[in-house]
This record gives structure tokens, sequence and C-alpha cells, in this order.
């Protein structure tokens, strides 16, 4: 099992998607089924110690990070959003979090097929 982390708007379901089509797997977005059965995800954070965890950022510097995370979060279709500043708030506090994580970091600002083929290669290191 291969599990993806990181923020809203990182790519986790859309790399996501893609990976399970490159190494013919089902893909299943856990965020939403955890969410649905209970609750914040944030506070189940112990699979990041799997060596099959990847954490999924936008950019590894911050404020890169910043500013492309309120970008991609603007243009999510949700029913509710965060105000900008409250998205930069939330990404300022968590992205020290996520880069303390013990897994891998991998970059989400290159297109989808082409980090997911990164991740592929990244698994068969395992």
């Amino acid at each position: 099992m291969i599990h993806l982390i990181g923020p809203g708007g990182a790519g986790k379901s859309t790399i996501g998607r893609i990976l399970a089509d490159l190494i013919r797997c089902p893909f299943h977005d856990l965020d939403r089924l955890f969410e649905e059965r209970q609750g914040d995800i944030d506070d189940f954070m112990s699979i990041a110690t799997q060596p099959s965890t990847f954490v999924l950022l936008p950019s590894l510097d911050l404020e890169e990070c910043v500013t492309e995370t309120v970008r991609r979060q603007r243009e999510r279709p949700l029913a509710h959003h965060r105000s900008d500043r409250r998205e930069e708030d939330v990404i300022r506090q968590r992205f020290p979090v996520y880069m303390d994580l013990p897994a891998r970091k991998v970059s989400t600002m290159g297109q989808a097929v082409d980090i997911a083929a990164e991740i592929v290669t990244l698994i068969s290191t395992l």
C-alpha cells in the first residue's frame, strides 16, 4: 500500500489516480473515507513512518508552498473555502509538521504524470 499525504491542493488525488493506473492497482481517497468515519485525518499521522509513504507538497520551499497552496485551493470545486489569509495561516502552521514527518518529500510543481512516474521509481527502490 502506498500512502500520499500532504495539504489540500498538493495533488494527492490527481497523482494518486495516475500512480494507481501506472502500477495497476486500485485508488482510494482515504482522506474522504477517513473523514466520513473518524474525523480529521491530521490526528492520525502514524502512517508517515512507513517506507511506502510520501509527503506531497506543492513546493519544498515554504513561501512557494504557501503561494501555490492558496492558488490551488482557490481553484478547487469545494462547497466551502477558507479565506486566502486563513489558508496561508493553515499551510504555514502545517508546513513544518509535513517537513518533519519521517517520509520522503515530493514537490508537486510539475506535471502530475511525471510526479507519479517519479514515485514509481522511488517505490522500486524500497
